[in-house]
């Protein structure tokens, strides 16, 4: 594998895995976790966030963006464009004011659950990009180790 396709990987699998270890930190029951060739379609399926308050609904969709920084492997500009569109959703109707503090309060809680699960995030990223997919049962198997 050449370096570029390496480092998309390794960047994809952390963005996934961030999403998966804050869903469960919140409670959500994580149902699989899928990487595609070339990052394309890699979803993370969880229990539906919308029974969790505002913030923590943007927690997990911040929570790739954020690991990306945390853990230092950057995704393509184009990558997390899903997120984006989702966090755009939820924030829809709010003032400029109320948009940013709500970001920040959502990135100050993916900031807090990725660090104090940071063991969690590595391990289940290690294992997406070697195996490129997770079910329920090994998820929660990565979780308890």
């Amino acid at each position: 594998m050449n370096t570029e396709a390496e480092s998309h990987l390794r960047g994809t699998a952390y963005h996934e895995a961030a999403h998966a270890v804050v869903a469960w930190r919140l409670g959500l029951d994580v149902h699989s976790i899928v990487l595609r060739e070339q990052g394309a379609d890699c979803e993370t399926n969880t229990e539906s966030p919308t029974v969790l308050p505002l913030t923590d609904q943007l927690a997990i969709y911040l929570a790739g963006q954020k690991a990306s920084v945390l853990f230092d492997c950057p995704l393509p500009e184009d990558a997390g464009s899903d997120d984006r569109r989702q966090v755009a959703i939820l924030l829809e109707g709010l003032s400029a004011r109320e948009d940013r503090k709500q970001r920040n309060l959502a990135y100050e809680r993916a900031h807090e659950f990725l660090m104090e699960h940071q063991d969690k995030v590595r391990r289940l990223a290690d294992h997406l990009r070697d195996t490129r997919e997770v079910d329920a049962a090994e998820f929660l198997r990565l979780m308890k180790l």
